[in-house]
């Protein structure tokens, strides 16, 4: 019997599992947020994502592969329930019109992101089983190792994180060594001195110079629009680091008169050892006098690294970081940038 009709006779008798019942109630929940919004073209949006998860799910499903499909597509609209409700009750509370923009267009770039994974796990799902099957006319063994190779319910979509959402690494896929890669826009700068962004990392642990032992350095360029990437394997970080700060630090800000409000387009993308993008944010916060930004933290949690985007801003740059990590380790090369 295939799996997709033992899964609609399970849920027939009633015998489906904890998952697949959480499943279906996010389904309602999802369906009905959406359903509310006032937006129209975000209310689509949201339906249309539940819709791409049951043909994804279904697919794997008639390919043996349903049970960790069902995981993966469980915590992806587990991402997205929260910030739906949230931003429905503020469509309730009568927001004003440009702020509720601002987070409705964030949460649609986060919908856009899941809805063309969606998509690309569809198309790649077809792909998969017409080089199965033609693989198949070259004898078993070749199919036997093709299926290992191609198995449908891999992940072929790049997670939206969103401001202040936590996330654990270990259920994007392989990530060690870790890979994050960061890029920006400077804009609306027509100084003639230099316009130079630092990205850096601090380690912070209960005793600074122990953290400080670790050092993730950035390397300009990397894969696609990078503009830098830190790579490192999180198993080889110390015990004595409880998390690592992405800190983004404009260079002699005040002699060159250089803020974030130059900045525009700031983003973010974890990457596998292979360079391919696991998750992502794109943020598009406007900021006015700050000169440097907490990023980006990677910080254990009973026993697992979790990410978070930060996008905090401190309008004394360097200083600010230390006020807000004390128990941070800041090379003397940071602490140089003024």
């Amino acid at each position: 019997m295939s799996e997709r009709k033992q899964s609609w006779i399970n849920r027939l008798l009633g015998r489906e599992s904890p998952e697949a019942r959480r499943l279906n109630q996010l389904r309602a929940e999802l369906r009905g947020a959406g359903g509310a919004l006032q937006q129209r073209r975000l209310r689509a949006r949201v339906l249309e994502l539940v819709d791409l998860a049951d043909r994804v799910l279904d697919n794997a499903r008639s390919s043996g592969g349903g049970d960790a499909a069902l995981a993966q597509i469980l915590g992806t609209l587990e991402q997205v329930a929260a910030p739906l409700s949230e931003l429905a009750a503020l469509e309730g509370v009568g927001l004003d019109a440009p702020q509720q923009q601002r987070i409705a267009a964030q949460f649609e770039r986060s919908l856009d992101g899941l809805i063309d994974g969606f998509k690309a796990q569809l198309a790649r799902s077809v792909t998969d089983r017409l080089s199965l099957l033609n693989a198949s006319l070259e004898g078993l063994g070749e199919l036997g190792r093709l299926e290992a190779e191609s198995s449908p319910v891999q992940r072929y979509y790049s997670v939206a994180i969103l401001r202040g959402q936590r996330l654990d690494i270990s259920t994007l896929g392989d990530t060690d060594p870790f890979g994050l890669g960061l890029s920006w826009t400077v804009t609306g700068y027509d100084g003639d001195a230099p316009f130079r962004i630092v990205p850096c990392c601090i380690p912070v642990g209960e005793v600074p110079v122990q953290a400080g032992r670790f050092a993730a350095q950035a390397q300009a360029g990397g894969p696609e629009e990078d503009l830098f990437l830190f790579r490192f394997a999180v198993s080889a970080v110390p015990e004595a680091v409880e998390r690592l700060v992405f800190a983004l630090v404009i260079e002699k800000p005040r002699e060159r008169r250089q803020t974030f409000a130059m900045v525009r387009d700031l983003a973010y993308r974890v990457l596998d050892p292979a360079g391919c993008e696991l998750a992502h944010f794109r943020g598009d916060e406007a900021y006015s006098s700050q000169t440097a930004l907490a990023a980006v933290v990677l910080y254990r949690r009973d026993g697992k690294w979790r990410i978070m985007v930060a996008n905090e801003g401190f309008t004394d740059g360097v200083t600010g970081l230390r006020r807000a990590y004390p128990k941070g380790y800041f090379a003397p090369e940071l602490l140089a940038l003024g």
